[in-house]
């Protein structure tokens, strides 16, 4: 395991995780480490570790990563399964990440129901307030058993509740809400939404089916809460031909529908940042190694795609949080080639709400337009004023002759606007693309 200076993301060649707005990015590594690493660079600059923390070769790598602030620094929540010749498999594994000095172990702890070797932790999260924790197991490719949610509360680390999914499936993706009163998790046909209440208190899960008659054929890969007390999804097309992005309200119907870019077989990873109540920042990794960001409001709008952002499939993303200064929030993401890519995205508050700086498009296509005439309008009035001093005669009919060019310069440059004004995507595009600097990868390890 190893700690960057910058976001605090925790990484493992597999796994990236912002910690804090600061800039220290946590990762936890295939070749069993984690490594904490800067990313307070300039963009275009190279990564560079500061801490890391090897693990045991005896048990598995790191599965699952996630990670919630102390006074004293960060406590990372890791999912590592014991060696197979332990007599329990103590999957929930923490390490303390202090604001100076080392990454250490602070313990381990067995939490599902089965307790074999076979089952792993694939997923955690945690709330808001880092108060409590979700995680979810697997097993493997043919699971033997219906996965298991499990709500623990972080300082006692008490279950809180245990929850099991009806049929043989594994849990694809889970989310806890930022207040902790509520957990989302998907299998591939489904989205469950549960109280983290104790099981004596809480009610039963509910189901919540896509309504819409013309579901296609796939599965849910990804879930997160979104704004105003919705999700958003995303959902892979049957037999690896596309992916489509789903915003869904309480009740199960699909708000919003929205397809991945063309030339994605599927989706390999999700993660939102609330920028307000009505307003949340979305970015998919897609299995031909890009990575598409969407803001999802009442519907979902595309906001940039950057194709090759790694040699091989991207295997995590993850958003730092919204910055206590400055205007940008930062992107992490992984590879099964061993790199790390930082986005910068630039934001902006205002009256309490963060929201993508954008430059209006319309604004300016009108100056482009302004600056036509006015350019026209200026080469005119030198002519006529050469014209004057060299004393060509019939200065009326020539300036009815320079009318004509006055003319088909305004009218050229009524079009380009309409030409600009016809084109606000891609001048968008461009904008964005301008703004939404890369900070050039550095491999870890």
């Amino acid at each position: 395991m190893a700690v960057a200076k910058g976001v605090a993301v925790l990484v493992t060649k597999l796994l990236v995780l912002f910690l804090l707005s600061e800039g220290w990015l946590l990762v936890s590594e295939t070749n069993w480490a984690q490594t904490l690493i800067d990313t307070l660079t300039k963009p275009g600059k190279c990564l560079t570790v500061t801490s890391e923390i090897q693990l045991s070769t005896g048990e598995d790598a790191v599965m699952s990563l996630s990670a919630l602030n102390t006074p004293s620094g960060i406590r990372a929540l890791v999912g590592i399964n014991s060696s197979q010749k332990a007599k329990s498999n103590e999957h929930f594994r923490i390490f303390d990440v202090p604001k100076e000095g080392e990454i250490s172990f602070a313990s381990k702890h067995a939490f599902f129901s089965r307790t074999d070797a076979e089952t792993y932790q694939r997923l955690v999260r945690v709330d808001g307030e880092g108060r409590l924790a979700v995680i979810a197991s697997g097993s493997g490719l043919a699971p033997t058993l219906a996965s298991e949610v499990v709500v623990i509360d972080v300082s006692s680390l008490n279950v809180r509740r245990r929850i099991r999914l009806p049929r043989k499936e594994e849990v694809a993706d889970v989310d806890i809400s930022r207040d902790g009163k509520r957990v989302v998790y998907c299998s591939p046909g489904d989205i469950y939404i549960a109280s983290t209440e104790k099981e004596e208190r809480g009610p039963e899960p509910i189901t919540l089916k896509w309504k819409s008659s013309d579901r296609p054929k796939g599965s849910f890969r990804s879930v997160r809460f979104s704004n105003n007390r919705g999700l958003v999804a995303v959902y892979n097309l049957f037999g690896r031909s596309g992916a489509i992005v789903l915003l869904i309200d309480a009740s199960g119907a699909v708000i919003s529908r929205r397809n991945v870019h063309n030339g994605v077989k599927a989706v390999t990873g999700m993660d939102t940042l609330t920028l307000s109540p009505t307003s949340t920042l979305l970015a998919v990794a897609g299995a031909d190694q890009s990575v598409q960001l969407f803001l999802v409001g009442e519907l979902i709008k595309t906001v940039k795609t950057f194709k090759d952002v790694h040699p091989f499939q991207v295997t995590k993303l993850a958003f730092s949080p919204l910055p206590s200064s400055g205007t940008t929030v930062k992107l992490a993401t992984t590879s099964m080639g061993n790199t790390v890519v930082v986005f910068y995205i630039p934001v902006f508050e205002t009256e309490g709400k963060w929201q993508l700086r954008q430059t209006s498009m319309k604004l300016t296509a009108f100056l482009v337009v302004i600056s036509l005439v006015g350019v026209v309008v200026f080469a005119i009035t030198l002519q006529l004023m050469f014209n004057a001093r060299a004393g060509f005669g019939k200065e009326q009919e020539r300036i009815e002759e320079l009318g004509h060019p006055v003319k088909r310069g305004l009218e050229a440059a009524g079009a380009a606007g309409e030409l600009m004004l016809g084109e606000t995507k891609e001048v968008g595009a461009g904008v964005m693309e301008g703004m939404l600097r890369e900070a050039v990868q550095d491999v870890v390890g």
